[in-house]
C-alpha cells in the first residue's frame, strides 16, 4: 500500500525495537506493548535507514509506553528539522493499523508511507481475489533479478480515503509453499498419526493439541466410524 504526493521522494526505511529491561533506574523503562511476548518492563528504540546511501542516518530511543505511530510522528518531526523534505518512509506490518494510518495521514503532518498489508485483514483479502484473474494474466508479467512476477495496481479505502495498492504475486514461490505444506503434512501424517485411533472427538483433540504444531492442527480432522 502506498500514499505519497511525490513519487521520486527518497526512501527512508523506518523500524523499531522494544529493549527488555528489569532496571528501576532508567526513567525511559516503562511498561508498553512488548513485541518479545515478555513480562518486562522497556524502552523503545527507532532507527532509520537510507536505501540510497545503504547507510543508517538516525536512531534515537523513546519511552516504553509509546506507541509506534506516535514513535513515528516524532521520527519525522526529526528528520525535518535536519532539513529532510522529500522523503517516503518504508514500514513494516507491524506498523499497521487503520488507526495508524489515519494518523500518518492527517493534513496537518501528512506522512508520505509505503507499507505492507496483514494478509489477515478483511480488506487485502478483498482485493487479491477481486484481481486474482488479472494476477493471472500473461501481460501482468515482469522480471525482477531471475523471477518472474505479477503485478497489479488498484486502490484500497481507509476511513473514505483512497490508497494506492499494489498487488504482486509470485507463482513459483506460491507453488513451492504449497509443496512445502504438503511434505510437512504427510511427514506429521506418516511419523505422528499412522494408524492411531480414538474413542472419542475429546480424545482425538487431546492427542492432537500435545503431538502436532500449532500451524499444522487445522489440517486434521477427526473422523467418526459408524459401526454396523
Amino acid at each position: 500500500m502506498k500514499w505519497t504526493a511525490n513519487p521520486w521522494a527518497i526512501p527512508l526505511f523506518y523500524d523499531i525495537t522494544s529493549i527488555p529491561s528489569y532496571s528501576n533506574n532508567i526513567d525511559f523503562i516503562e511498561w508498553g506493548y512488548n513485541r518479545d511476548k515478555e513480562n518486562l518492563a522497556q524502552l523503545n528504540m527507532g532507527v532509520v535507514f537510507c536505501n540510497k546511501n545503504s547507510l543508517p542516518i538516525y536512531y534515537t530511543i523513546f519511552p516504553g509506553s509509546i506507541v509506534d505511530v506516535t514513535t513515528l510522528k516524532n521520527c519525522v518531526a526529526y528528520l525535518k528539522g535536519y532539513g529532510l523534505k522529500e522523503f517516503t518512509v518504508v514500514l513494516d506490518r507491524g506498523f499497521f493499523s487503520t488507526a495508524n494510518i489515519w494518523e500518518m495521514d492527517k493534513q496537518d503532518d501528512h506522512i508520505s508511507f509505503i507499507q505492507p498489508l496483514s494478509f489477515s485483514l478483511k480488506k487485502a483479502k478483498e482485493l487479491i481475489q477481486c484481481h486474482k484473474k488479472e494476477l493471472k494474466n500473461i501481460n501482468s508479467n515482469f522480471t525482477f533479478n531471475t523471477d518472474l512476477l505479477s503485478h497489479v495496481k488498484s486502490e484500497i479505502k481507509f476511513n473514505d480515503r483512497p490508497y494506492h495498492a499494489h498487488i504482486f504475486f509470485n507463482e513459483k514461490a506460491e507453488l513451492d509453499q504449497r509443496q512445502s505444506l504438503m511434505k510437512r503434512i504427510i511427514e506429521i501424517e506418516h511419523k505422528t498419526i499412522k494408524d492411531k485411533t480414538f474413542e472419542n472427538l475429546k480424545d482425538a483433540l487431546l492427542f492432537k493439541e500435545n503431538n502436532i504444531a500449532k500451524p499444522y492442527q487445522e489440517y486434521y480432522k477427526w473422523n467418526k466410524i459408524l459401526k454396523n
